[in-house]
């Protein structure tokens, strides 16, 4: 029997650089989060979250992370799981008192953001309001431009990231790669090849078997779903009117790991409505499409 582990990050990376540098590429992994109840037709916020490193680097952060979910007794980590003691958190905290169980969940918490801040160098998320976007981006809008809700999000957090290549006179491929748990992939595999990006890979966060083949996780997502939640949490608790606690993972995403949290606004929303609505429709053959 082969010796050899297989890494799904490895993968990726010599799939970009062939050579022995492989771990010199970079890989941006991101996530989505929104409300349960209604992805887009919800009126609550809607949040593409997630990070950029070297292949090199990711390799040594996912090492670093599993042996902290091993020590915990959990093979796999779902932000809004360890955030209500739901599933593999149920197993292992089910039995503690209310204070212990906040105790070994900051800890918890603080551990894991202590390995993505020595291993990242960049964190970015977009996030638009649900409402805001159902009223300022009619359906039409949205058809001739064929993007949605994760499309508008996603794009944003890319072209930031390719921004943030720029500046670090970074000129080699990037790799995106998303959780596959997403809302209008086909769009945004057509929105990267029209901005110029390279095809958007999916993969698992967790590992998966699927007709008895095991698809090992790529376990840098968990960090971006991480992040992802907690930008959600935070919408959340100011929709309710709520105090965010000064101990929430965000504060310290926000302080410890360079980038910002970026919003689009309503007018950003209703200047795209326009833009949208000036495209002039076409017909090839029997089907009709839209140039500006």
């Amino acid at each position: 029997m082969s010796s050899f582990a297989y890494s799904p990050i490895q993968h990726l990376a010599r799939a970009v650089r062939p050579s022995e540098n492989w771990g010199d590429t970079l890989l941006a992994m991101f996530t989505v989060y929104f409300d349960a109840s209604g992805k887009e037709h919800s009126e609550h916020y809607f949040v593409v979250a997630g990070f950029i490193s070297s292949a090199k680097n990711w390799e040594r952060f996912s090492a670093q992370w599993n042996q902290r979910l091993k020590i915990e007794g959990v093979s796999c980590f779902h932000a809004v799981d360890a955030q209500s003691r739901e599933k593999q958190f149920h197993n292992i905290w089910k039995d503690l008192e209310e204070s212990i169980w906040h105790a070994k969940r900051s800890k918890l918490w603080n551990d894991l953001i202590d390995i993505i801040a020595d291993n990242v160098f960049q964190k970015f998320s977009c996030g638009l309001n649900i409402k805001n976007y159902s009223e300022r981006l009619s359906e039409d809008s949205r058809q001739r431009g064929k993007v949605n809700a994760y499309v508008l999000c996603a794009m944003a957090c890319a072209q930031r990231v390719r921004q943030w290549a720029r500046w670090q006179d970074h000129h080699e491929p990037i790799e995106y790669v998303f959780d596959q748990d997403d809302d209008g992939w086909g769009l945004l595999q057509d929105s990267f090849k029209n901005d110029g990006f390279p095809a958007p890979i999916q993969k698992n966060k967790c590992d998966q078997i699927k007709k008895d083949i095991i698809y090992p996780a790529v376990v840098p997502l968990q960090a971006a779903d991480f992040l992802a939640n907690e930008c959600f949490i935070a919408k959340k608790i100011i929709r309710l009117g709520r105090m965010r606690s000064p101990d929430r993972p965000l504060v310290r995403f926000g302080k410890e790991i360079n980038g910002d949290f970026a919003h689009f606004p309503e007018m950003a929303l209703s200047e795209l409505d326009q833009h949208f609505k000036k495209r002039m429709p076409f017909k090839k053959g029997n089907i009709w499409s839209y140039t500006s």
